[in-house]
């Protein structure tokens, strides 16, 4: 890989594995990393012996979300894959497993959430950060994080803003695995290699099942949320100046 962005994968049958290991750029959402890993991830599913896809991150930052330069200000341009980016996982053709060892914050957190079964640090943050900086969310956060963590916990985190320890998650009955830092990883692969157990055809026939209802529910969400968020994203800017977004508690 050149320049800041770092993907890398690996094929440990029955598993695909791709890595976010942009320390310099704390595995920030950009043009560079949505189309490093997107091709990472098509290349190890085209593997005939791979059943299930394990994505991690770093063990500090699983993906610190889209820079709030281009979100705050309407005079940045957004990423174009940026929609995709928070459906990619959704899409992949195999079950996906997500251990998130690291924070998780913005639309690095969506990402995680796409995946089909995912793994959290008690210690990390997770945050659904939009409102904080001034703007509605967006890429179909008002549907996934509902869905996936619960419907009252999903609405609180949008609208507080506010980073939750994984720890906290957990006791507030989020849908998704939580244990501690150090067992993400093998527990993420753990369940990966549970789900792999099964035929490549049946896991791809469930996954469509599934996805299709998801990618239904984040393209509903998705059209209502873009007039609010627009809006809001054209005044952020003068708005927040001055107030820096809380997103992971010290």
């Amino acid at each position: 890989m050149t320049g800041r962005t770092s993907v890398t994968r690996a094929v440990e049958p029955p598993l695909g594995i791709v890595r976010l290991t942009d320390a310099r750029g704390g595995n920030r959402i950009d043009d560079p990393l949505w189309r490093t890993f997107d091709t990472a991830l098509r290349s190890v599913v085209s593997e005939p012996e791979v059943r299930v896809v394990l994505v991690e991150g770093l063990p500090g930052m699983f993906c610190s979300g889209l820079a709030p330069e281009p979100l705050r200000d309407a005079r940045h341009r957004v990423p174009g894959g940026l929609g995709q980016f928070a459906e990619v996982l959704v899409r992949c053709p195999l079950p996906v497993v997500v251990a998130a060892q690291g924070h998780a914050l913005g639309g690095g957190l969506l990402f995680a959430l796409g995946a089909d079964a995912v793994v959290l640090s008690r210690t990390s943050c997770y945050a659904a950060n939009f409102m904080s900086l001034g703007f509605t969310p967006c890429m179909g956060a008002t549907f996934l994080l509902p869905h996936v963590l619960g419907a009252a916990l999903g609405q609180e985190m949008l609208f507080t803003g506010r980073p939750y320890r994984g720890a906290e998650l957990a006791v507030r009955g989020a849908g998704v695995d939580v244990t501690s830092a150090p067992q993400v990883p093998a527990q993420a692969r753990r369940t990966a290699l549970r789900i792999a157990r099964a035929p490549r055809r049946s896991l791809e026939l469930l996954k469509g099942r599934f996805a299709q209802e998801r990618l239904a529910g984040l393209a509903r969400a998705m059209e209502a949320e873009v007039a609010a968020h627009d809006e809001t994203r054209a005044t952020a800017l003068s708005s927040s100046r001055g107030r820096d977004a809380e997103a992971v508690p010290r």
